[in-house]
């Protein structure tokens, strides 16, 4: 009788060994940075320091992404230059956005670059910039309106129109 050689890889090894190199391929796999652009309407601007000479030092800034289902607004902080380009604008004022929508260490998130011609550095120690994700539907019973409910996770209609809104 001849001695069996031995098999290198069984099947169930090798199974595994393909699901494992499967993990390892997508594990920590994000989407790279990217640039949008979005319109967007001025529903706040207020100007929160300035010099002695009385030129704006730090704006903070609230626009609405109209565009987008539901409610979806941003506020901000600019500094210094930015404050000052900003001023020149007024609250109802619609303006070309330049988002920059990246990685983060749970999730993604975007952060204003340019409103109208004026660009704005990012500050990763500026606490003070949020967004207010939200879509609403009215709610009725017996065909009688009675209240809303707002959704404040991006939802799959949102995410198809303006992608930016993307957290996970």
């Amino acid at each position: 009788m001849r001695p069996r050689k031995p098999a290198l890889l069984t099947f169930p090894a090798l199974l595994s060994l393909l699901a494992l190199f499967a993990l390892l391929a997508t594990a920590g796999c994000k989407s790279g940075p990217k640039r949008y652009a979005a319109r967007v309407k001025i529903t706040k601007l207020e100007i929160d320091q300035r010099d002695d000479k009385g030129l704006p030092v730090t704006v903070d800034l609230t626009v609405d992404f109209h565009e987008c289902p539901g409610d979806q607004l941003k506020t901000f902080r600019g500094g210094r230059a930015f404050a000052q380009c900003i001023a020149k604008h007024k609250v109802g004022e619609e303006l070309d956005a330049q988002l920059d929508w990246g990685p983060i260490p749970d999730g993604y998130d975007f952060t204003m670059a340019q409103v109208g011609e004026c660009a704005r550095l990012f500050d990763p120690d500026d606490e003070s910039s949020h967004e207010i994700i939200q879509v609403c539907t009215d709610v009725e019973a017996h065909g009688v309106k009675i209240g809303f409910s707002c959704d404040r996770r991006p939802t799959k209609e949102l995410l198809q129109k303006c992608p930016y809104f993307r957290t996970r």
